[in-house]
């Protein structure tokens, strides 16, 4: 099961806290779409990584796709607070580093 829980930080940026396994799936479905709509409307897009408990590889496209939108549209997203299984994951494919994967969402901004 997935959620998520969106916010306007006090710097203008978007913050995203996903919650539960991001995989494939409808719950995954509306993240994509969600991040979509979020990385073409505002410059910047921060994914609270902190509550995700599990990712696949459907959910690593969601985030791969959202990242290049929102390059393609000058904006910019960046994944924080990337803690256990789904760090060691990222590491394991060599994605943190795009994402950038602050420990703060405060660094991030």
């Amino acid at each position: 099961m997935m959620s998520y829980e969106i916010q306007e930080s006090s710097t203008g940026c978007i913050e995203v806290r996903l919650v539960g396994d991001l995989v494939m799936g409808p719950d995954g479905a509306k993240v994509r779409e969600c991040l979509s709509a979020l990385v073409r409307k505002f410059p910047q897009v921060i994914v609270d990584l902190s509550r995700l408990r599990r990712i696949d590889s459907a959910g690593i496209g969601i985030l791969v796709a959202a990242h290049s939108e929102a390059g393609r549209n000058g904006n910019l997203l960046r994944a924080v607070n990337v803690v256990g299984s789904v760090r060691d994951l990222l590491l394991l494919v060599k994605l943190l580093t795009i994402f950038d994967g602050s420990s703060e969402i405060q660094k991030a901004a």
